[in-house]
């Protein structure tokens, strides 16, 4: 119930916005915390459905693709290196700065708020895409259920990023891999909307991706379920932007 109430909240927020331009900077400010609170949310919905935890599902799917192998597992065994290790960890903890770092770019480029809206709204949805699948489709992922890296690859960030799982991650959304989504979604926005920062965010969500699975955050089924969203929702804004404006 209170969800619902958020997301009308959020329309009428939004449509007030669209008629007072004066007030639009409204628009931008219960974003962020309204849909970090959705995810905080998504172990109690989890537990008042008491629906089961579908990862041997999931592995399935990972044996049928891998047959022997298995990446969450066996990839950081086959690069035990600490830079590497660390390199993408800090790729997976900047992630949420995707979206509004491509927003000040197009901003100060001269950006029209509509085409700015567009990207706020590929970022959010998403999200919100991956934790409604979350809900409903139940995984844990690898990391509550491989264990962690070998002791050799628990370098700083990777100390820290996991400090912050422990108090914040949801307990069983893995499927698909929020991270994955929207790091592509943010990078193909790159591509449309800021050509000279696309190669950055390119590698950027290479990185996030790749840590995802190496860091036993998620089954590349997961990783490879968000880039399916990604691509919906990216897909979505840049049609809705009707051509847009030019390429900077």
């Amino acid at each position: 119930m209170w969800q619902l109430l958020a997301a009308a909240f959020l329309y009428i927020v939004s449509t007030w916005c669209e008629r007072h331009p004066s007030a639009s900077f409204l628009f931008w400010l219960p974003w962020s915390p309204l849909f970090l609170w959705t995810y905080g949310n998504i172990d109690y919905v989890h537990k008042t459905l008491g629906w089961p935890y579908q990862d041997s599902l999931v592995r399935g799917w990972e044996h049928a693709i891998w047959r022997s192998i298995d990446p969450a597992m066996d990839w950081s065994r086959a690069w035990p290196w600490l830079w590497f290790s660390e390199t993408i960890h800090v790729c997976y903890l900047s992630y949420y700065a995707m979206v509004p770092l491509l927003l000040i770019r197009v901003w100060r480029q001269g950006g029209s708020s509509r085409t700015l809206r567009l990207i706020l709204t590929g970022g959010v949805s998403s999200l919100v895409a991956c934790y409604t699948v979350n809900i409903f489709f139940p995984v844990q992922g690898p990391r509550p259920l491989y264990g962690p890296l070998a002791d050799v690859l628990h370098g700083p960030v990777w100390t820290f990023c996991h400090s912050l799982l422990k108090k914040a991650a949801a307990g069983a959304a893995a499927f698909p891999s929020g991270h994955t989504s929207y790091s592509v979604t943010a990078a193909i926005m790159a591509w449309r909307w800021d050509r000279k920062l696309f190669p950055f965010y390119a590698l950027w969500a290479a990185g996030v991706v790749s840590a995802t699975i190496y860091g036993r955050f998620h089954y590349s089924v997961d990783v490879l379920a968000g880039i399916v969203l990604a691509s919906c929702c990216a897909g979505a804004v840049i049609y809705r932007g009707d051509g847009g404006e030019s390429n900077p």
